[in-house]
């Protein structure tokens, strides 16, 4: 049985310490409790090297076994609940090895681990629940995975995996050499590619390549509900799919303003200088955050709730009437004012605070600036907050 949050977290201080000791070898110790279930544990009972960079990946590979068997073992029980309490134990630990380990070139694996965990170091992509959609990329007649399971399929063939991005019934893959791969539902556009079921029933069952220019290197994916970003070196933003309100399907492109669903990727944003090239995006279900290199961001896509951040509440909530010049004005991506920062965390011009992050939720976005060694900061919020988010 589930033991409650309160005794868990009242333990999980005192576990910590004693399971992160480290012993003359440098391995981390394990607690005389480590046959508890209902604790993620890591470590394991003897170092394979001295070499502290296996010895990092070897800790990050014992914590994802041991969460993955424990996982597996409890979720049958009371899922909901176990896996927040369980999630927050895994990143806990890996932080705690991020922080043992800094010295190491392996210290980032265990923050990227716990920020991703859909990629393995040698870049397999991995993927785990609900499949209906064809959104795991195991073919048709998957509709769910318990356990991560390896993508083998479709057209990504031997292609290094460095990142996923999971939308509502798609998934978007970027490999190690620019090129960004989908596979799932298209009902709105969301693959960016051709999907001829006629030719090709798999087509939307197994990963294939979005189509954009030969000479576009991706560095970065979003996607939302019904939609796809990438983001190249360049600092230029590709999209496609659908943006949808509350009524059903709205628009898209700020160039045709149609309801209609946009198959293939176009150029979004494209920076007017340097300083306006895109390094971050950020997909919300119905619109998309962009960060630039000077430390502005940019909204765009439906408005309702505020999400944008730079529309008024008139507009905002009418985006079914709303005219042709106020369409275009959603859609195409612009500044989000936020307030001056009242003594002191960077500038990006005129005063204005420079954003170092940018999260998006469902009709809610933040954005977050920090000095560069993280000592102060500031978080801006803005959309909506029924629920106090």
């Amino acid at each position: 049985r589930i033991r409650s949050r309160a005794s868990r977290r009242g333990r999980r201080s005192a576990d910590m310490s004693k399971r992160h000791r480290a012993n003359d070898d440098g391995a981390a110790s394990r607690s005389s409790d480590d046959d508890d279930d209902d604790a993620v544990t890591i470590g394991y009972r003897r170092a394979p090297t001295n070499d502290r960079d296996a010895l990092c990946a070897a800790h990050v590979e014992a914590l994802n076994a041991q969460f993955a068997r424990h996982v597996a073992k409890k979720t049958r029980d009371a899922p909901r609940e176990f896996l927040v309490e369980a999630c927050r134990d895994y990143v806990t630990y890996a932080n705690a090895i991020r922080k043992e380990f800094r010295d190491t070139a392996g210290a980032g694996a265990a923050a990227d681990e716990a920020k991703r965990g859909e990629t393995s170091a040698s870049g397999e992509a991995y993927v785990w629940g609900q499949g209906d959609s064809a959104q795991l990329g195991l073919g048709g007649d998957v509709d769910e995975r318990r356990r991560p399971t390896r993508v083998t399929t479709g057209a990504m063939g031997e292609a290094r995996a460095t990142r996923i991005a999971a939308g509502g019934t798609h998934t978007l893959a970027l490999t190690s050499d620019g090129a960004c791969y989908s596979w799932g539902n298209n009902d709105n556009g969301a693959l960016g590619r051709v999907v001829n079921k006629d030719a090709d029933p798999d087509a939307e069952y197994a990963p294939g390549k979005v189509e954009l220019p030969l000479d576009v290197k991706v560095v970065m994916v979003s996607t939302g509900d019904s939609h796809g970003c990438a983001l190249t070196e360049s600092g230029e933003v590709w999209a496609w799919g659908q943006f949808r309100t509350t009524n059903g399907a709205w628009a898209f492109n700020p160039n045709t303003l149609d309801a209609q669903k946009t198959s293939f990727p176009f150029k979004i944003y494209a920076p007017a200088s340097s300083k306006e090239r895109a390094k971050t995006i950020v997909s919300g279900v119905d619109h998309v955050l962009a960060l630039s290199r000077e430390g502005g961001v940019y909204s765009w896509g439906c408005s309702e709730k505020g999400r944008l951040g730079r529309v008024d509440a008139s507009e905002a909530e009418d985006n079914e009437q709303a005219s042709d010049d106020v369409k275009r004005r959603l859609l195409t991506p612009s500044r989000v004012a936020l307030p001056k920062s009242g003594g002191g965390i960077g500038s990006a011009f005129g005063g204005e605070p420079e954003v170092t992050a940018i999260v998006a939720g469902d009709f809610h976005s933040f954005a977050i600036c920090a000095d560069e060694d993280g000592s102060k900061s500031d978080v801006y919020g803005w959309g909506l907050s029924n629920f106090h988010q």
